[in-house]
């Protein structure tokens, strides 16, 4: 309010902001979209490290290796990774019903969960790791045998607000188990535990958040999500264990009792064991010394020793579940809450994985890094791009579709690996400059590279052939985190590729010239030296400043930072102090880049002069920024001159040679 607006003498102050900065840009993050066989669908994870990469998405197979070890390989440079899980139509998240059901992500768990699906339990990503997963459940009525028991300290009760209700008994025990072994490698190991959660729909916990198990579980877990009470009709799972021994035929012959021979469960799991007892030369018994752990079907038993024709067959130990009570969700009613009569187990089956990812899903999954003002990203490295049939129109797609039309973002691909891979150098040469043209675009935002490395997998004891476009992108990231973005990512002190066994293509000179000339970045291996980036050209087609990789980032900064700090200008006055205060905000920012060698030498224009009355009329602001950029060295010429012994040395400075 204005002073002079008061009615009597007093003192009235104002605080007034002119204080405009233009804010420092963050390291560069990464962006990719692959094949993975955990993890949410069409949802942008954020990844800083190789464990986290292996718990989220799972581990690398011989169906996916080459997009997780390109995710992998960036992680070695940075920690900021932004990942697109893609899927086709096949894939499906395990259920408790068997049948299998897709659910992509929270989002669309909220419609699959409100829909008519008959799962009451559903693996929380798409994948055959689902399969690995059970549940299993007690109350207090159930604890005392529970095969869970030694996991909690106290048997489960009654919540209060439950109590208040009526409701005996309506907390539990949960845990998710991993009866396969796939995620933990242990057979049977107990993944989380649940404890004390509710029945009841209205069940709060003891600082009042919700308590009942569905709530709890979709909340927490990153195994499952629970979509409604336990209903009838299941079919029981068996607990991977033996019960006992059914005595088909007790052969004849017998001195001695046979040793008793059990098959072996599925790899990570414990062999049963027993001892046969016998009666008047037959075997008439077997007791169980080892129920073993992992089976996923009744072994075959043999019997072994002096007799003949002795048969048995093995009885699985069941999880005998009973039914929770579908009008459970009715509340104010003790009977509502079902006692379990027996203990609870679900196994979930019926799980798949992709088999076929083609340009469209990797296109929809690219498609989520499209809007600059959603994704903070700055380097997108396609991996194989789908492979050989989809290559083409993954990474057309990605230049036309996310980079230029962002324009804050790298795209980096590599040559197919059939270019490659077992040719000689000038057939390899041929056909990497075949596929950049194939292409057929001329962009500073994309960036191409030479071929592909050798590398070990560590979690399959085996080497892999994975694409180089992720670790040029790392080695721009790493930049970023050790200098600035517009230092080159090339050369032998900033550009070492890591993780190398060998390359599928080492350049010569001859073929790195050929490369070079058409925007191909070579990675070239030196016999003391190592593997290292031996160029940083953008694909832009023309001789230009925007063609070095360094100098389109620094532009990039310049922009994204910069108009980053104009927006605060909206809706002010266009006048000669906010032009003023516009200048004044900028020139001290570029003169730190100047300073640090992004740049030679810099103009800021915002007055009269651009901004003319037609222009201020039509509520336009312009301001001009002109920038002499500081270049990378490609090319290095040295004169070795001899010179007679009475010549000066004085008289040459300035000659040409």
């Amino acid at each position: 309010m204005s002073v002079f607006t008061q009615q009597s003498p007093s003192v009235e102050t104002r605080e007034i902001d002119l204080i405009n900065i233009v804010g420092t840009a963050g390291a560069a993050g990464g962006a990719f979209a692959g094949n993975f066989h955990w993890g949410p669908v069409e949802e942008i994870t954020t990844i800083t490290n190789a464990p986290e990469l292996e718990a989220q998405f799972g581990k690398p197979t011989d169906d996916n290796y080459v997009d997780w070890f390109s995710a992998f390989n960036f992680l070695a440079y940075t920690g900021d990774l932004k990942v697109v899980r893609a899927v086709d139509e096949d894939a499906i998240n395990a259920d408790d019903s068997g049948s299998g059901v897709l659910v992509k992500n929270r989002q669309h768990f909220d419609v699959v969960a409100s829909g008519s699906a008959t799962a009451n339990f559903i693996a929380r990503y798409p994948g055959v790791l689902g399969n690995s997963l059970s549940i299993a459940a007690c109350d207090a009525n159930t604890w005392t045998n529970w095969a869970y028991k030694n996991e909690f300290d106290f048997a489960p009760g009654t919540s209060d607000s439950a109590a208040a209700v009526g409701a005996a008994f309506d907390e539990m025990h949960l845990v998710v188990v991993d009866s396969l072994g796939l995620f933990s490698g242990v057979v049977g190991a107990v993944l989380e535990r649940y404890p004390f959660v509710s029945k009841a729909l209205d069940a709060k916990g003891p600082n009042n958040e919700p308590n009942y198990y569905v709530n709890v579980i979709n909340r927490t877990s990153p195994y499952v999500y629970a979509l409604r009470p336990v209903s009838t009709g299941l079919t029981d799972p068996t607990d991977g264990t033996i019960d006992s021994v059914t005595i088909g035929a007790g052969g004849t012959g017998y001195v001695t009792a046979p040793t008793v021979t059990f098959s072996a469960p599925a790899a990570g799991g414990v062999t049963a064991t027993g001892t046969a007892t016998i009666t008047a030369g037959a075997v008439t018994g077997v007791t169980i010394t080892n129920a073993g752990l992992g089976y996923t079907s009744a072994p075959t038993i043999t019997f072994g020793g002096p007799g003949t024709g002795a048969t048995a067959t093995a009885v699985m130990n069941t999880l005998t579940g009973v039914d929770w009570g579908t009008a459970m969700v009715q509340l104010g009613v003790a009977s509502n809450y079902s006692v379990l009569s027996a203990h609870y187990g679900r196994d979930l089956s019926g799980g798949a994985n992709s088999t076929a990812i083609t340009a469209n899903e990797l296109v929809d999954a690219l498609n989520m890094f499209e809007n600059a003002e959603e994704v903070d990203a700055s380097l997108l490295f396609l991996g194989d791009a789908g492979g050989d049939a989809s290559h083409t129109a993954v990474v057309q797609h990605a230049i036309d579709n996310v980079a230029e039309r962002r324009r804050d973002i790298l795209v980096f691909f590599s040559p197919k690996l059939g270019d490659v891979l077992n040719k000689t150098q000038s057939a390899a040469t041929v056909s990497a400059v075949a596929t950049r043209n194939t292409i057929a675009r001329s962009s500073s935002y994309a960036v191409m590279d030479s071929g592909w490395k050798f590398q070990y997998d560590v979690y399959n004891d085996k080497y892999r052939w994975v694409p180089l476009n992720a670790d040029i992108a790392g080695l721009c990231a790493l930049v970023d985190n050790t200098s600035d973005p517009w230092i080159s990512p090339g050369g032998y002190t900033k550009g070492r590729i890591r993780n190398v066994v060998t390359l599928a293509f080492n350049p010569n000179k001859a073929a790195r010239d050929a490369l070079y000339k058409v925007g191909i970045n070579p990675v070239v291996t030196f016999n003391v030296d190592g593997t290292i980036l031996y160029g940083d050209k953008t694909l832009l087609g023309k001789n230009s400043a925007f063609s070095q990789i360094g100098i389109r980032r620094l532009f990039i900064l310049l922009r994204k930072t910069i108009s980053n700090a104009a927006k605060y200008f909206l809706f002010e006055q266009n006048n000669r102090f906010t032009r003023a205060s516009f200048v004044n905000m900028v020139e001290p920012y570029m003169r730190e880049y100047q300073g640090r060698g992004g740049i030679d030498d810099f103009r800021v224009r915002c007055d009269e002069t651009n901004n003319t009355p037609q222009i201020v009329m039509n509520r336009q602001f312009i301001g001009d920024l002109f920038i002499k950029p500081v270049y990378s060295i490609n090319w290095i010429q040295l004169n070795f001159v001899a010179v007679r012994q009475d010549v000066s040395f004085d008289e040459l400075v300035g000659q040409t040679f």
